[in-house]
Order: structure tokens, then sequence, then C-alpha cells
């Protein structure tokens, strides 16, 4: 029966972080707290022990207290007396939430007793685990989107690196001149030069002739003026 009772107690077990507490009501003395962090606790009249109980019908080391996994174990560690929970002597017990266990038979009074407690823990560290959690996973598959985006869609300034003239034909083949394009070119021969400009630069050298004993001091002035201007 009481095998079936630890079984139950294993499965009905919360999942939920709770605070492991045990209270002590010893004869005598006020009744003490201690908050249970974990590993094993040696009870006992013993003070050197960990769980001190100052009362004659306490061994030396009468109990042990460990934690396994989320839970709390209490086993009989040789005592005279030995542990009882609801009037039946136990060599060990799985402890829950408002188990009260006694240093000695139910039919002695005065005798030591602990109660165990379990008190939930906020949930509020655990809900903001998870969302820390969740933030931290949706940023690193939106920089894993981003980077597989760069690699297999490269965005680049201009469509060729190296740019060079670029030709415009209109609808029956022939080129375009543009500002860019054109260049200035000299004919190598007079003969390609329009006859109205032949004649038109004849005209200006016969008009300026006269204006001058054979040097210009006005295109010589001005010559010299644009060359200061200009740096030179």
């Amino acid at each position: 029966m009481l095998g079936a009772e630890l079984l139950n107690r294993r499965v009905a077990a919360s999942s939920l972080p709770s605070e492991a507490l045990l209270e002590l009501f010893v004869p005598g003395h006020p009744s003490r707290r201690i908050s249970l962090h974990g590993g094993l606790y040696r009870l006992g009249r013993d003070s050197r022990l960990e769980v001190w109980l100052d009362h004659p019908a306490v061994s030396k080391r009468h109990a042990l207290l460990e934690q396994i996994g989320s839970d709390w174990l209490l086993r009989d560690d040789g005592s005279t007396n030995g542990l009882y929970w609801r009037g039946q002597r136990i060599s060990q017990l799985l402890l829950r939430d408002g188990d009260a266990v006694r240093f000695g038979p139910a039919t002695e009074p005065g005798l030591p007793e602990l109660v165990f407690q379990r008190r939930p823990q906020p949930r509020l560290p655990t809900l903001f685990r998870v969302a820390a959690a969740t933030a931290a996973a949706v940023a690193s598959a939106g920089m894993l989107l981003l980077g597989f985006s760069v690699v297999l869609m490269p965005v680049r300034g201009s469509l060729a690196p190296v740019r060079g003239p670029v030709a415009l034909y209109d609808r029956l083949n022939r080129p375009l001149s543009s500002a860019d394009s054109s260049e200035h070119r000299e004919n190598k021969a007079l003969s390609n030069y329009p006859r109205v400009l032949i004649e038109a630069l004849l005209a200006s050298e016969d008009n300026r002739f006269w204006w001058h004993p054979g040097v210009d001091p006005i295109g010589t002035g001005r010559a010299l003026v644009t060359n200061l201007l200009g740096g030179r």
C-alpha cells in the first residue's frame, strides 16, 4: 500500500518549479522554517548536522532528506523511534506539500514533528526566458534569410564594372551625334573646308591688314591679357 502511494506521488508531482520548505515543531522550542536548496540534509540530535532537533526522542542521526530530481525523499537513518506518517512507521517517503512526519509513534505525545511545504515560484521569470528565447530565434532566422538574399541576389552599383562609349542609332541604322561622342577633327587639306569659310577668313585678314604696320597691337594685347588672366 505504501509503495502504491509513493508511485501516485511521483505521478501527481507538479512540473512547475517550486520552493521547498521544512517547518520543524519541537516541544519546548519555537517553530523553525528551513528553506531547502538541494543536496542532502541530515536530521538528528547532533548539533553538527544540517537540521538539528534538540529532543531526547530524536536519535543523534535520525533521518536523511535528499533531493531527487524535483522531489524530496525522506528516509530513516537507523533511528531508535523511527519515522511515522499517517500513523504508520515508514522507512522512506517521497514528500509532497502538506506532509507531516513525526519522530516517533503517534501514540506518544510531545514528540517532534516536521511539515513539508512547496510554494510555487512566480512564473514571470519563466515567461521572460521563453520570450527572450523566442525573440532570439526570430532574430537568428531573420539574419539567416538576409544572408541568403545577399548571396543569391547580389546588388551592384552599376550594370557593368567598365563603362565605355555609347553609340546611338536611329531606325535607319544611322549613328546619332551627341555632345559626349562628338570630337574635334582637323581636315588634312584646305580643299576640305567650305569655300565660304575660306573666303570669310581671307576677308577678315585683308580688312585688318591696314590696321597695323606689320604687328597687330590689338591682337597681341588681347592675347597677353588672356594669358595673364589664365595664369600663364
